[in-house]
């Protein structure tokens, strides 16, 4: 019964030819790139809060792929014929997030692994953040229900009454007992939520049900691609009412560029500015191809289901508001475009393709991440030397060979052994593989060489360029806003010392601090500058899942967050910004800086100053703005470093570190207290990565960080303020030398 219902299912979103089970023929589908699908729906039997059952003596089975032709067998035939595994199983975890060191080694739990693989697979998971708004809209509840409860019975109702007047059951009606759990779940988990730009993409049975619900939909036949190719300029949100005008001009002078082209005979609107009897201005043209642009654009997030369009809620059609905003930057989410929700650049670029390119590019994106782990790779094609020009290496025999882009060379050689080097091919595969076969795919195919650098065990470095740097003040005493601008942008270099040369592998944009807000003893919030050293550190300690511990200096205002559970509005501890969680300030991994002291007899201390390198859920930070002097990565690209040197340096795993902070403050007469049991999963390199910062160009007049706090605009100080400096007055109060000279 339960089959045909999966079936009747199938049938309802699009063409089946067959329902059975994942053995069947049907069950693997047509890989020929035939539109017509094989699709059966059949959920995983894998347990999603347990781990995957260890793999036999013999190794898990793996489908073999050689151009395109499979072959079912082990783990260990696999490598016995030089073929690379990749798990592209619903139950992968990268390796930062691993348990234990092989498959007989002391298992460590760590806290984020099953997070993680929820989350990328849209299973159900509540947030500490969330659980804690549960807790509070819960308790109110209780109180309002046992108040109504004491108030009946002092009006003289019965307890039978009662419990049928507020819908109670009979071992509901006392004071003391809990509010039953009703209502839905709230969390993450309850639809597909976009996390691939924090670090987490989406499983293959997340993008399987993308390739089955959506591909297909009718209503993108109904959106004209040509409009939004046509258009490339930027549009960015500014205001609901200046969307409603530029809505409006943009409507009339579209109708009035269709009558001129329908006039002259002008198929396409980039034509009309070059006929010599057009009577628009190019500029005129322009507005009309941008609304044009943005409605196309509104039909296809409609079409997405990235509009909120529940009875009350509507966008303006042609005008980039802020419900259109917000779809954009779903949309961005869901294709790792990390930007603003504006219209132009990339995430014009994404709007242009098609839903079937857009998810072959995710799929590719997705199996790329697996590749990295399970080979030890890092190189992207990112990687330059000190002079920015593309990174080279020398082999034994003295040739130069450039450093090559492995992730995309090894992610091409996958899809071609796969034979999944079309879209088409890439969602008949996906429609045709069931949950229960992705919880547990495997694939082995041949790779080509690793470059001669590569070993075990290897001898890595880290270069951070902090670029151009100003230690001035943001502000004039006057309270006006400096120009800063910077050309040469924070960079990490990762490189490995081979050959008698520094090899650079990737080159990543990071972050340096500057002047940032910090609460001050006398209650008062100030600027500080928040430097980033210079020189010669190490990574010793690597640590996943991490957890913050805001220092006292953090006001209890920026730690506490609004969130809606329930329809209610509440404020709790913003436990998703300590972590473990991808929003956390450190992201999904961070290195501490150290630096290392050798003592008398040979043995190292080290001191921490409070640097890391991290991930970051604010990810459009890392491009253009400051830290508080950590250096920034996007979560992906932090996970691919931080695994890439638990693969090639000896580490000892530490597994989960206490941390027993607690601490309670008031906002608005509401008191909070945050609780932080844990520090992360903590791995010590038995060997440190040495990091060095350089200086960077120092800009500006002001050539060392300054050290005391200086005032923010936007503060009133009083009489108690004692950090002001010397130099600093405020502008409304009178000169006092203005009237000696008067007289």
């Amino acid at each position: 019964m339960k089959k045909l219902f999966l079936c009747a299912v199938s049938l309802a979103l699009m063409t089946v030819l067959g329902c059975g089970d994942d053995k069947s023929e049907k069950a693997r589908g047509d890989l020929s790139g035939s539109p017509t699908l094989t699709v059966v729906l059949d959920a995983g039997v894998l347990d999603h809060d347990a781990e995957p059952p260890p793999p036999p003596p013999g190794g898990r089975p793996v489908t073999a792929y050689r151009d395109g032709v499979a072959t079912e067998m082990t783990e260990g035939q696999a490598a016995a014929e030089g073929l690379s595994v990749i798990d592209l199983s619903n139950y992968w975890v990268p390796f930062i997030f691993s348990e234990r060191d092989g498959p007989d080694g002391e298992r460590l739990p760590n806290e984020f692994r099953p997070i993680y693989r929820k989350l990328a697979n849209d299973w159900h998971y509540e947030s500490r953040t969330m659980a804690e708004a549960r807790r509070v809209v819960e308790r109110r509840i209780e109180r309002a229900r046992n108040a109504r409860i004491f108030e009946l019975r002092q009006e003289g109702v019965s307890e039978e009454e009662i419990r049928e007047l507020l819908g109670l059951e009979p071992e509901d009606a006392g004071v003391d007992e809990e509010v039953p759990d009703a209502g839905p779940k709230s969390g993450a988990g309850d639809s597909e939520h976009f996390l691939e730009v924090y670090g987490i993409p989406p499983s293959l049975s997340v993008l399987r049900r993308r390739a089955v619900s959506e591909i297909d939909r009718s209503c993108y036949g109904e959106v004209d691609f040509d409009a939004i190719k046509r258009f490339d300029g930027f549009v960015s949100y500014r205001s609901n009412e200046a969307a409603k005008a530029e809505a409006k001009k943009g409507r009339t002078f579209a109708k009035k560029m269709r009558v001129q082209m329908e006039k002259l005979g002008v198929e396409d609107p980039l034509d009309l500015a070059s006929n010599p009897e057009n009577k628009m201005s190019g500029g005129l043209i322009r507005i009309a191809m941008r609304y044009e642009a943005l409605m196309e654009a509104q039909k296809l997030l409609v079409c997405e289901g990235l509009f909120d369009l529940s009875p009350g809620q509507y966008f303006r059609k042609g005008g980039l508001d802020w419900k259109t905003h917000q779809a954009l930057s779903a949309f961005e989410k869901k294709n790792r475009i990390f930007a603003w929700g504006f219209l132009g650049k990339e995430t014009l670029q994404a709007l242009q393709k098609t839903p079937l390119e857009r998810l072959y590019d995710s799929f590719g994106r997705v199996v790329a991440e697996r590749i990295v782990d399970a080979m030890g790779i890092i190189e992207d094609g990112s990687a330059v030397d000190a002079e920015g020009k593309k990174a080279t290496y020398k082999d034994e025999k003295g040739e130069v060979h450039p450093v090559p882009n492995l992730v995309a060379e090894y992610t091409a050689h996958l899809l071609k052994h796969m034979d999944l080097g079309t879209p088409q091919k890439v969602v008949n595969f996906l429609a045709a593989a069931s949950d229960r076969r992705l919880d547990r795919l495997f694939v082995a195919v041949p790779f080509p060489s690793l470059p001669p650098y590569y070993s075990d065990k290897m001898d890595l470095k880290s270069i951070i360029d902090r670029g151009d740097v100003w230690y001035e003040y943001l502000y004039t005493m006057d309270g006006k806003k400096r120009g800063q601008s910077r050309k040469r942008m924070p960079m990490n270099t990762l490189l490995v010392r081979w050959n008698e040369q520094e090899i650079p592998l990737v080159t990543m944009n990071t972050t340096i601090g500057s002047w940032r807000t910090e609460l001050a003893s006398d209650g008062y919030e100030y600027y500080k500058y928040k430097n980033s050293d210079v020189g010669v550190r190490v990574w010793k300690d690597i640590v996943a899942g991490p957890v913050w511990l805001p220092p006292e200096t953090t006001p209890v205002g920026d730690m506490v967050k609004t969130v809606t559970f329930r329809g209610r509005v509440v404020r709790v501890p913003n436990y998703d910004e300590f972590g473990p969680w991808y929003g956390s300030a450190y992201g999904l991994v961070a290195a501490f800086h150290e630096r290392q002291i050798e003592r008398k007899n040979g043995e190292f201390r080290y001191l921490d100053n409070g640097i890391r390198s991290h991930g970051s859920v604010d990810y459009n930070s890392i491009l253009r703005r400051y830290s508080h002097g950590c250096h920034r990565l996007y979560n992906h690209l932090a996970i691919r470093m931080f695994d890439f040197v638990l693969r090639h340096v000896e580490f000892k795993r530490v597994g989960q570190t206490t941390a027993g902070f607690s601490r309670t403050g008031e906002v608005d007469e509401e008191s909070f207290t945050i609780t932080l049991r844990s520090r992360g999963y903590k791995y010590e390199l038995l060997k440190p990565v040495p990091v060095e910062v350089l200086r960077g160009k120092i800009r500006g007049k002001q050539r060392s960080p300054i050290e005391h706090y200086m005032p923010k605009p936007d503060v009133e100080y009083g009489d108690d303020a004692e950090f002001l400096p010397p130099e600093y007055r405020k502008i409304d109060e009178p000169d006092p030398d203005a009237g000696v000279a008067a007289q």
